[in-house]
């Protein structure tokens, strides 16, 4: 979910009670940039998406938050060890597991001496507003599913291309070319490949599991796709041991098998509440609750 979404979410359901601003900052001339956010948007609650942290150090956003209301960050999918280890007065995760992993970071860095700052929220990431548009009619006589994504972080195995349609989303032109196909699925596929040796720690949001529940769809996925099992329980019975070729084709074997039949239908159940969990007005109450912890 972009930033702009989100402020917009803001403004549909608390504006009455912010004044709210989206402003774009310099990754150069860094002391001006922080001179003039200050100065244009006094005694005001800093939110820094990501992006906007990329060439920003501790300092810059310490001599911010001490102008400030407060400063927040917003680190979505960021690696792990690139969180912002002081000078902001509260850390953003996407997700409960990024909140865990934000949390063991910041005892590691104060073990080790280092200087920390700034309280944990979570504020789940949702689906994108254009899925919204998105006509649902998908059939309910029969298996239909779909991968909304890129390609290259899909787990494969043989056959998969013949269980489900590919639909690319791996850029922003392929993501408007394809989710208005959305609609025409009631199950989703999101499995991913495992990590390479040596990637960098990071903690996905479940945008996968909250696009299908906005769709009213299910999601065959793994336990080790993060906040897979705290945002569907335990119980969920499309929920993978893991992303093994194996596990993967026992799986889709129980999805035909059980289509239409009691273990759908608790699922669908599963869905409809992590809907509820991560509509637009529900990302906006868990960012009111984080901005409310400095108002």
């Amino acid at each position: 979910m972009r930033v702009t979404q989100l402020s917009e979410h803001m403004r549909r359901f608390h504006g009455d009670n912010y004044e709210l601003h989206h402003a774009t900052v310099s990754r150069n001339g860094r002391a001006l940039a922080r001179a003039w956010l200050t100065t244009r948007y006094s005694d005001a609650i800093f939110l820094f998406s990501k992006w906007a942290t990329v060439g920003w150090t501790s300092e810059d956003f310490e001599w911010i938050s001490k102008r400030a209301r407060a400063v927040l960050v917003d680190y979505v999918d960021k690696p792990i060890e690139e969180m912002v280890r002081y000078g902001v007065d509260g850390h953003i995760a996407a997700s409960y597991t990024g909140a865990d992993l934000l949390k063991a970071e910041q005892a590691s860095e104060a073990a080790a001496g280092g200087k920390t700052s700034g309280a944990i929220h979570v504020v789940l990431h949702n689906y994108d507003v254009a899925i919204d548009q998105v006509p649902h009619n998908a059939p309910n006589d029969r298996l239909a599913m779909a991968y909304f994504g890129a390609r290259e972080v899909m787990q494969s195995v043989p056959g998969i291309d013949h269980a489900l349609t590919f639909l690319d989303a791996g850029s922003t032109e392929a993501f408007r070319e394809s989710v208005g196909r959305l609609g025409a699925f009631n199950c989703h596929y999101g499995v991913r490949n495992p990590r390479g040796k040596g990637e960098k720690l990071r903690a996905n949001p479940f945008t996968k599991g909250a696009t299908a529940a906005a769709c009213d769809a299910v999601i065959l996925t793994d336990r080790m796709t993060e906040d897979a099992v705290a945002q569907l329980g335990e119980d969920y019975p499309y929920l993978l041991q893991d992303n093994s070729v194996e596990a993967i084709q026992e799986g889709l074997a129980f999805l035909r098998e059980s289509f239409d039949g009691p273990e759908w239908h608790i699922a669908m159940d599963h869905m409809r509440q992590l809907k509820d969990r991560v509509s637009h007005r529900s990302i906006a109450n868990q960012l009111d609750r984080a901005i409310r912890a400095y108002v």
